[in-house]
């Protein structure tokens, strides 16, 4: 999260804020990033930021895996059982998977292991996790290269081609009756690349959509639309079941939608997962100006988190008996929340100092707000409760009274 450099004072501590630390030593450079760790139950619908530092640009990558495996260990030293870390496709983030990939692989050659771990996992203290990237963003990152960019593609061995112009006829032709639209989603801000908010996920998981599927293929069979059209189509078709099979929850339609499902032994998750791995593996982003085909991360970052999930769900199995998973548990939307949460605190705050940041952090956990959902924010409610709520509700009594020392409290 992007801050604001400053510097500030602080009476109470007789400390001076505002410069880099990873929470154990500060150096003398203003920070103007801050990070955050949070975590998020698999099976109990519970959220926690736990942890933040603050940083001079990006975290370094090598920086940011140090923190990670200090972050897991901690967890794992309390009970927690870690599964999975998830984050977008920054560079950061990439470099510091590939360094606890690499460490997890020099541990195994200086023990002499004659069996090397799979290539999608790392180790920390002998716990397998599995880095996967967040659903949304790789949806964003599709829909961004397809701005630009044409994308061939093989579905069932046909190869068909996917062109953003094709959305804008469909655009324009505004399917409707009596001013009634048939695709009222489908706006300006989805279609006309000047005026999309290019951090919006709704914008692209809308233009994913069935609706828009099914309408521009209609209109393609009827020859209002060109019958290249079909096409597109049955790109976004595709996009559409690959997301609401990463995306499900439990206050979701799962009836008419069976993937917004948990996946089950018996859902169809798993078959969606394999067809679309082969799919997305023939996906070719081809510029349109040199007509070269360009290498697009994203394509590969969805079939690593299709192959984490898959990971996931198979050891959920295995080791603890759990056979129904809820997917959207796997995506950081809780933290783009939190991220939004610390902003709006105190008034509209885009940019906020770490004397700000640090404030607002501790008002959301002593308070529990981290579940406080803000309609037009860019991700779902996921409906979670803040994991202090869950532990101090459990089994409680309303009699029941304690004592708490306000210097404890201000010292968060």
């Amino acid at each position: 999260m992007q801050l604001r450099a400053s510097i500030a004072y602080n009476r109470r501590k007789d400390a001076v804020s505002g410069f880099v630390t990873d929470g154990h030593e500060a150096k003398k450079i203003l920070a103007d990033h801050a990070q955050v760790f949070l975590i998020r139950g698999l099976i109990k619908n519970f959220k926690q930021p736990i942890a933040y530092t603050f940083s001079s640009g990006m975290t370094k990558g090598y920086e940011l895996a140090k923190q990670i495996k200090e972050i897991i260990t901690g967890l794992q030293q309390v009970g927690f059982k870690v599964l999975a870390t998830i984050c977008d496709q920054g560079t950061n983030n990439r470099q510091a998977i590939k360094i606890l990939k690499e460490a997890t692989r020099r541990s195994y050659l200086c023990q002499n292991e004659t069996e090397m771990p799979r290539d999608n996992i790392f180790i920390i203290n002998s716990q397998e996790i599995v880095p996967i990237f967040d659903p949304p963003h790789l949806s964003k990152g599709i829909r961004n290269n397809l701005l630009t960019k044409n994308l061939n593609y093989k579905i069932d061995g046909k190869p068909g081609t996917a062109k953003w112009h094709h959305l804008e006829l469909l655009y324009k032709e505004n399917p409707g009756y009596k001013g009634i639209r048939l695709m009222p989603t489908l706006t300006e801000t989805h279609i006309i690349p000047t005026k999309i908010p290019k951090m919006k996920v709704k914008y692209a998981s809308q233009i994913f959509s069935r609706t828009i599927s099914s309408n521009m293929g209609y209109l393609a069979d009827k020859g209002i639309l060109p019958v290249a059209c079909k096409e597109t189509a049955d790109f976004l078709f595709f996009m559409d079941n690959l997301f609401d099979s990463v995306n499900g929850s439990y206050p979701k339609n799962k009836y008419v939608k069976p993937l917004l499902g948990p996946v089950t032994p018996t859902s169809i998750h798993k078959k969606i997962w394999r067809e679309g791995k082969k799919i997305l593996q023939t996906l070719q982003f081809v510029n349109q100006k040199c007509l070269k085909t360009e290498f697009v991360p994203t394509v590969q970052s969805w079939i690593t988190t299709i192959n984490g999930m898959e990971d996931i769900v198979a050891k959920m199995e295995k080791d603890y008996k759990i056979t129904s998973v809820w997917m959207q548990h796997l995506n950081q939307d809780p933290l783009e929340k939190f991220f939004g949460a610390i902003r709006s605190h105190g008034g509209p705050n885009n940019n906020p100092t770490t004397e700000q940041f640090e404030s607002a952090f501790a008002t959301f956990l002593i308070n529990s707000l981290t579940s406080v959902y803000a309609p037009g924010s860019n991700c779902e409610n996921d409906n979670g409760e803040s994991l202090y709520s869950l532990i101090i509700n459990k089994d409680s009594e309303v009699n029941k009274t304690c004592e708490v020392d306000i210097n404890d409290v201000l010292e968060i």
